[in-house]
């Protein structure tokens, strides 16, 4: 054979050792199928749904809100009693048929001048609304008398008094003694059952009681309330 010969078989042989782009196209497809299983799957992705009508509730909530803000703010503004309001009640402490001297006179924007009259002016926030309620009166002069000051459906404990008076307990002296007491109050002879709420209105007549369930002695006529030195 010679050299040429050997030159040309030598490059054939070459040709049949290097594959065709077909072959390494078909020898390539098991390989990607393979590298195709053996990866993990892909992660799915976070997706949101919303619904077509949370935009409906949205505005609805918004305009919910709006309108509840709107009547608080209304009825914040008129809360009375308010600074510069000046109240006058009438009240009266009975204890098992007796009816008990009037407080002494203390000081604040809910307070009493020893006459008989529960004087309602706030001075501050805290005193105006519910803070110028029956049971906050009761609280302001235990507060300032040193003890008592309590007015609850099931108690009563006078101002400056240490004796509490729970329903139930009997009466230990006075006309109705031996009988079961339960506290009460009645507001221009009207039986007042909500009275924890009860803000004294001017010119209200009010009777607290501690004593038997039933009518409520008439209010004993009084003086003018004391203006001075309001």
């Amino acid at each position: 054979m010679t050299r040429r010969e050997r030159r040309r078989s030598r490059r054939a042989q070459q040709r049949r050792q290097e594959p065709s782009p077909l072959a390494f196209w078909r020898r390539g497809q098991p390989k990607t199928a393979a590298r195709r299983q053996a990866s993990p799957p892909p992660r799915p992705g976070i997706t949101f749904y919303l619904p077509p009508w949370l935009p409906v509730v949205v505005i609805a909530v918004a305009v919910l809100a709006i309108f509840l803000g709107l009547v608080l703010f209304r009825e914040a503004g008129a809360v009375s009693p308010r600074i510069g309001d000046h109240w006058h009640a009438r009240y009266e402490v009975w204890v098992c048929g007796v009816r008990q001297p009037n407080l002494p006179t203390f000081p604040g924007g809910v307070h009493t001048h020893g006459d008989g009259y529960i004087h309602i002016h706030p001075e501050n926030a805290s005193e105006e609304g519910r803070g110028a309620r029956l049971v906050k009166f009761f609280e302001y002069a235990g507060r300032a008398l040193g003890t008592g000051g309590a007015l609850s459906q099931d108690m009563l404990q006078i101002p400056g008094d240490t004796h509490v008076y729970r329903n139930g307990d009997p009466c230990g002296e006075g006309p109705l003694q031996g009988q079961p007491g339960q506290v009460q109050v009645w507001v221009n002879n009207e039986p007042r059952a909500d009275f924890e709420d009860y803000i004294p209105h001017d010119g209200d007549e009010v009777i607290i009681i501690f004593g038997p369930p039933g009518a409520a002695p008439t209010a004993t006529p009084g003086p003018t309330p004391t203006r001075a030195p309001d």
